[in-house]
């Protein structure tokens, strides 16, 4: 941790603060989310808040701490989850008396949503969920602050073969987050996630020399995880993640990949190199091509697959798990629908007709692709970003029928955009 954070401390003196991220964010287009530190520094929070507002500058998300339940020991006695909720409802106050349109996050315990088994914590973290969702708690938060970390070692060991894991591996994030959204209405009503972290933890337990753990008896599964970093597999993974949360915005507010720019260990998007260039991985060629989509778009809409082949694998005790995964984004004059196929057969697919569209752009990215761990891009080439990435996929042209009808392809192990056009 301290050697990812310990470049920001040869930036220029009044480089870092809430005033100069926020100018930030505004000119990227993008919402700011906040982080308010409830162990260390709670008595500071109060005044962040304010001097947000005294500066006229957006609060619209905000994150009440992080692992609250774990990172200190503060919290880990009995009393530990009412202290934290009583720190959030003193805070809430502050930020609804200045923000009263702000989203509140609370950090809750994960660990029983997406697994079939939860691992057992500390009798305090056993219990966090039922005391910061109490009557006197729940009127001061709007959502379940959740990191997801299924895909550590031993969690394939289930899968005896290659085949069987790519399918769960691709599967992962949909099977889960959906379990998830499932509990957490039936046991807490309608409270929305917001999963501020999310990738595969694998990565960094696995072959890291830098782990606390050391690499003990890895299993066949263990090695095939640490396999998929830097490649088509990874990104395809993320982009479980995202399709998952265009098809349940409602149960899924919120979506961080973590981290950024933490190459190395195969969990970052890129690193910046100059003003004009910069090292992005697949990941992050993916995750900017579906940014890139998403921004020319006003809707997102989940996809039904008429006929989808169960993968025959089961996750977490749900065996119904499809082999396509789609979700679909549309604006008044397009519509653009992205498929994974998560079988490694190919699979016949036909788009109903829309007799708006005429022809469709369709580019399809392989998993099993060999490429490179980055690829250096030039952010103002005549090529977007993301088509300067490792990644190589195959790009077509198609006419509809008539009928507007489409039929395609779709590879085993793939992501296919498929990009209606009048």
């Amino acid at each position: 941790m301290l050697e990812l954070a310990a470049p920001t401390a040869e930036l220029p003196a009044g480089t870092l603060g809430p005033d100069n991220y926020a100018n930030f964010a505004e000119q990227a287009g993008v919402d700011v989310q906040w982080l308010v530190n409830l162990t260390t520094r709670h008595q500071d929070q109060a005044g962040f808040v304010r001097h947000l507002k005294a500066n006229d500058l957006p609060l619209d998300f905000i994150e009440m701490d992080n692992e609250t339940y774990f990172w200190s020991k503060e919290f880990s006695g009995p009393q530990g989850a009412q202290l934290y909720a009583d720190r959030v409802k003193e805070l809430t106050q502050v930020v609804r008396e200045h923000y009263p349109e702000a989203r509140i996050g609370i950090v809750a315990w994960e660990e029983s949503f997406f697994e079939e088994h939860g691992h057992q914590g500390s009798p305090t973290q056993n219990n966090w969920d039922s005391i910061i969702t109490s009557a006197d708690n729940r009127p001061y938060f709007d959502a379940f602050i959740l990191h997801h970390y299924l895909m550590n070692t031993s969690r394939l060991d289930a899968y005896d073969n290659q085949v069987d894991r790519s399918k769960a591996f691709l599967a992962y994030p949909q099977s889960t987050l959906e379990r998830a959204g499932r509990i957490i209405a039936e046991a807490y009503g309608p409270i929305p996630m917001w999963i501020t972290e999310y990738n595969v933890i694998g990565y960094y337990r696995i072959g890291n020399p830098n782990d606390e753990k050391p690499d003990n008896d890895l299993t066949d599964g263990d090695k095939w995880i640490a396999s998929t970093a830097h490649t088509g597999w990874n990104a395809l993974y993320q982009a479980g993640f995202w399709l998952t949360g265009l098809c349940h915005p409602e149960s899924i507010e919120i979506l961080n990949h973590h981290s950024v720019s933490n190459i190395e260990l195969g969990w970052g998007l890129g690193v910046h190199v100059s003003m004009t260039e910069g090292d992005i991985s697949a990941t992050g060629q993916l995750f900017a091509h579906l940014s890139h989509l998403a921004m020319q778009h006003d809707k997102m809409h989940a996809v039904q697959v008429k006929g989808n082949e169960l993968l025959g694998v089961t996750i977490e005790a749900d065996p119904g798990m499809g082999a396509l995964h789609a979700a679909a984004l549309s604006s008044d004059d397009r519509l653009t629908l992205i498929v994974i196929n998560r079988s490694d057969q190919p699979v016949e697919a036909s788009l109903p007709h829309d007799s708006r569209f005429t022809s469709a752009d369709i580019t399809t990215y392989l998993a099993t692709e060999t490429i490179e761990k980055t690829a250096r891009v030039k952010y103002d080439a005549e090529a977007p970003v993301w088509a300067q990435g490792p990644m190589h996929p195959d790009k077509q042209q198609a006419a509809l029928d008539a009928s507007g009808l489409l039929k395609k392809t779709l590879p085993g192990y793939s992501l296919t955009v498929i990009e209606l056009k009048p």
